[in-house]
């Protein structure tokens, strides 16, 4: 009795190209860029810039990016630009 490797019970596993495809929207879900997901990206920038060191005039870039955290939370769920 072999346990050797069996082409006929071999499972492809997922590969770069078919993550590609289904990002490319074949067969995958879309993303839409929104308010809330843009706020939280500045939100995100902010908070790196400010653990990297970068002064900006007195500004402080965490007490910015919690008011875009915050923001996000506020403003509703609608996309920047239409979709066709």
């Amino acid at each position: 009795m072999s346990t050797g490797f069996r082409p006929d019970r071999f499972e492809p596993r997922t590969t770069t190209a078919t993550i590609a495809v289904n990002l490319n929207g074949y067969g995958g879900s879309s993303m839409s860029l929104t308010f809330r997901s843009l706020l939280l990206l500045i939100a995100v920038i902010l908070f790196v810039l400010a653990a990297v060191g970068i002064d900006v005039a007195g500004i402080s870039l965490v007490a910015l990016g919690l008011a875009c955290f915050a923001g996000s939370f506020v403003v509703p769920e609608t996309a920047l630009g239409s979709r066709r």
